[in-house]
């Protein structure tokens, strides 16, 4: 007598992971709770990516200044500004450093 319940059984598999997999591309709806946001909200499409933006909160001493002395001199040579220089270019980055002369007047931007 030869074994056909290991066959059956090969064949059984097979087809359920058919029709599990069909059912699959046939009915692809997804809940509410997982269609919300849209993914195009959380990802930026594969032609263009959405930018990065770079925030800093602090005095001149945690930005990387020295002295606590805030001019171009200074700010453009700051920590977060080499950050900055670092990660462009390597991703869309969106970044300004508010640059003042030595009166502490605003220069830029």
């Amino acid at each position: 007598m030869k074994n056909y319940k290991g066959r059956g059984i090969l064949i059984l598999l097979v087809l359920s992971s058919l029709i599990a997999w069909t059912y699959k591309l046939t009915f692809s709806a997804e809940p509410a709770s997982q269609s919300w946001p849209p993914r195009q909200l959380l990802q930026p499409t594969g032609w263009w990516p959405s930018p990065t933006l770079l925030v800093t909160v602090g005095d001149s001493l945690t930005q990387g200044t020295r002295d606590a002395t805030n001019n171009r001199y200074n700010t453009e040579n700051a920590f977060v500004q080499k950050i900055a220089e670092k990660l462009d270019p390597v991703m869309w980055l969106k970044f300004a450093q508010p640059l003042l002369d030595e009166n502490q007047n605003r220069i830029n931007p």
